[in-house]
């Protein structure tokens, strides 16, 4: 018996082919990509790039994100073809054929299969490893430079780690067979859904659920306070999800058929009456595939825009090559400070330095109401999650050295720019208790590429303002003293080391804080491997998403085939002509194969601003930026995903039809 069922396993496959092609691309892109995550994470040449340790640690986070989404994927696609298989179970069952053997069976066609798609997918693995070692280089702004990094314990990683995926697999097939009955495996396919209970109850569940993680999304002011909730309104978008496809679709289907002009008419009642035996079932995996198609869109948007946007970040972050800032008490102690700065620099033979220093006042905002600012004295960690935006102040002399512009005014008058901010022109500014005519509105934030906006990251409403004196407004929180250098030498390590060292020495024995010396060139090489690491993650696990949601698409369609095939013959035996059954065929597709889609960009719409916030965590703040990303991402899903629909429904209508 044994050699018998190991054979009917190896003919089953063979047999099954259709079913099981793609479940056999999905495991082997999936092992092949979870082999490259594994490769590059644990090379020996990763270390030796500058960047590599965070690119590394991202890449092991991306392993556990990997290894999660392709346990899912092999599940779904395996709990598919046992589905479309339970008749032949059945049929095994009713001949003769014990549980035991059954179990015995497909335990050798997984096995079997598993054999044959991981090793396959480790050998794509191999063959691509040094083109997406490569690729990785590339995003990561390094030189190019193609290493072997196989070893012997990535591919034993691998191996557990599917291995698992496969035993989980083989517990639920066998949970399966030995639970139901040998009748109940023949009729399983054909089985009719259950009627829902609660039906209004979960759709209006669905409804509020999804209307209050729309309502946070869009709500949320603070970077880092979106980064918490984020978590949490993405559960409570797929619970609705989930809830509106399996209840909501069914009440809106039993509305249609109790409006007697549209139900009856002969494609409208087929359809309606079709969808409603059977949307339970659709409903899970419609949703799986809006939520997969969310999550690729946000995934591609989000590292697209950090990854496009990070020029931004480092222009915004570190405007000149060699960027020193220092806390001060008292604006008289630029002078020395300025001095040590640049006989350090002539020590240490920066070539053709050029400096430029600016003195400015920068504090948190605890009310924003219109014209009325309530600046706080203290700046503390606490205020960071709080605070109703950021107000800084200018001298109209650094104004003037930043833009080269000059600028008139009197002493109660200010110059502003409003980042996100609205306020009445022809009305006093009142800051604490002192009110300032508003001589002019700037048009651009002028601090850009001047001065250090790391600010901007706690909040996105921002207050530039302009005085002839600064110390006028009356602000006790200390000034913020700026010193950029501009040089042909990019990186001079004697430089930041004896810069660190005196500077820091200077500005404690001047009472001075928050002192900070840092190379742009550095920052760079490090930030562009952090994104670049970040895109390479997004890009695969988006490929990932893409092949799980094409993978549940196609099912759906052959599946849904053949159970519709039997009931359209009837049809058509009964008096409904050849045009009218293509006619409900493609309503019938077109319904539900756009619902998951019109979602995922409800969903993506609504993450926006949330999405916005979270990106502006890594310094990019280019919302024009952001909306073109997000639209161009959108319009390549949309024809994707047109394409994967002409192609399976091609499928569908031809089980149907013939």
């Amino acid at each position: 018996m044994f050699k018998l069922t190991s054979k009917l396993a190896f003919s089953n496959l063979v047999k099954n082919r259709s079913l099981y092609y793609p479940f056999a691309l999905a495991t082997l892109v999936a092992t092949a990509i979870l082999y490259s995550f594994v490769s590059l994470a644990y090379s020996s040449n990763m270390e030796a790039s500058y960047g590599g340790a965070a690119a590394r640690s991202t890449l092991q986070f991306g392993i556990w994100v990997i290894q999660i989404a392709v346990l899912i994927l092999i599940t779904y696609a395996n709990s598919f073809v046992m589905k479309n298989r339970s008749r032949e179970l059945g049929v095994y069952s009713l001949l003769g054929m014990e549980k035991k053997h059954l179990l015995v069976m497909t335990f050798f066609e997984l096995f079997y299969f598993a054999l044959l798609t991981v090793g396959l997918g480790l050998g794509l693995g191999l063959i691509l490893d040094k083109m997406l070692y490569a690729l990785l280089l590339k995003f990561m702004g390094m030189q190019v430079v193609i290493a072997s990094t196989f070893q012997w314990s990535n591919v034993l990683l691998v191996l557990i780690s599917l291995g698992l995926a496969f035993g989980v697999i083989l517990l639920l097939n066998s949970t399966r067979l030995l639970r139901y009955s040998s009748l109940h495996l023949v009729k399983e396919k054909k089985a009719g859904e259950k009627k829902g209970r609660f039906l209004l109850l979960q759709t209006i569940l669905g409804l509020g659920l999804m209307g209050a993680a729309y309502y946070i999304a869009l709500t949320v002011t603070h970077p880092v306070s979106a980064l918490v909730i984020f978590f949490w309104a993405v559960l409570m978008v797929i619970f609705a999800t989930y809830l509106l496809f399996n209840a909501g679709s069914i009440t809106l289907l039993n509305f249609l058929k109790k409006r007697k002009g549209y139900y009856y008419k002969a494609e409208n009642f087929i359809s309606v009456s079709n969808l409603i035996s059977r949307m339970r079932k659709n409903a899970a995996g419609l949703a799986t595939i809006s939520i997969l198609s969310t999550m690729l869109l946000v995934t591609l948007v989000g590292t697209l825009n950090i990854y496009i946007g990070g020029q931004d970040y480092l222009n915004g972050l570190y405007p000149k090559d060699y960027n020193i800032s220092l806390g001060l008490s008292k604006p008289e102690e630029v002078s020395s400070f300025s001095e040590k700065v640049k006989s350090l620099a002539q020590e240490a033979g920066l070539k053709d330095p050029s400096y430029t220093d600016h003195l400015y006042q920068l504090t948190y905002l605890t009310q924003l109401s219109g014209n009325q600012l309530t600046a706080t004295d203290k700046v503390d960690a606490s205020l960071i999650s709080s605070a109703a935006g950021i107000l800084m102040l200018v001298n109209r002399e650094d104004y003037e050295k930043m833009t080269g512009q000059s600028l008139e005014l009197a002493d109660d008058e200010a110059a502003i720019y409003a980042k996100n901010v609205s306020f009445q022109q022809d009305q006093p500014l009142r800051v604490n208790d002192k009110d300032w005519k508003i001589k002019q509105v700037l048009s651009e934030n002028f601090t850009y590429g001047q001065l250090p906006v790391d600010y901007a990251m706690v909040s996105d409403k921002n207050i530039y303002m302009v005085v002839n004196d600064i110390n006028q407004v009356g602000l006790q929180t200390g000034y913020s003293y700026y010193m950029g250098i501009q040089s042909e030498t990019k990186e001079n390590q004697t430089f930041q080391t004896a810069s660190q060292n005196q500077l820091a020495e200077l500005s404690e024995a001047q009472g001075g804080g928050n002192f900070n010396v840092t190379v742009r060139a550095s920052i760079e090489r490090e930030y562009k491997g952090l994104v670049g690491t970040l895109l390479f993650i997004g890009v695969f696990l988006s490929i990932i998403f893409l092949l799980g949601a094409v993978l549940l698409i196609y099912y759906k369609q052959i599946s849904e085939g053949y159970e519709d095939r039997e009931g359209f013959v009837i049809l058509q035996k009964v008096g409904l002509d050849e045009k009218q059954t293509k006619s409900t065929i493609r309503k019938q597709i077109l319904t539900v194969f756009f619902l998951p889609l019109i979602f995922a960009f409800c969903h993506i719409a609504a993450a926006f601003h949330m999405l916005r916030l979270i990106v502006a965590l890594l310094g990019v703040t280019n919302v024009p930026l952001l909306i073109q990303i997000t639209i161009g991402t959108c319009g390549i899903f949309l024809l994707a995903y047109i394409l994967v629909f002409l192609l399976t429904s091609r499928s569908y209508r031809r089980i149907v039809a013939r």
